[in-house]
């Protein structure tokens, strides 16, 4: 399967999600990672395009922004329903109701 990974705007922080790439594409999955700081319409656009199975965000800072809660909501009106979104990161928790 397809696997698309970013961080959303305001996260700079991109260790987290290279390292979430490595270990999908070592698990057998095909990684097209996109980098730090995406709108939500560019993670979408990327995911439909290559029919990604799964979006990975890298959630690493800030865990209060507001920024972040709206993209990921955003990005999951923007996706096919079919098309999980997996976050990983410190500021996982603090958005767990969004996710």
């Amino acid at each position: 399967p397809d696997l698309v990974v970013a961080t959303p705007p305001g996260q700079t922080q991109e260790l987290g999600a290279l390292l979430t790439a490595a270990a999908a594409a070592t698990g057998g999955w095909r990684v097209v990672y996109l980098g730090a700081g995406l709108p939500a319409e560019d993670v979408a656009e990327a995911a439909v395009r290559t029919r990604a199975a799964a979006v990975a965000m890298s959630l690493g800072a800030l865990a209060a922004d507001r920024v972040v809660s709206r993209e990921l909501r955003r990005l999951r009106t923007l996706l096919p329903a079919d098309v999980a979104i997996v976050a990983e990161g410190a500021a996982v928790g603090a958005h767990g109701g969004v996710l």
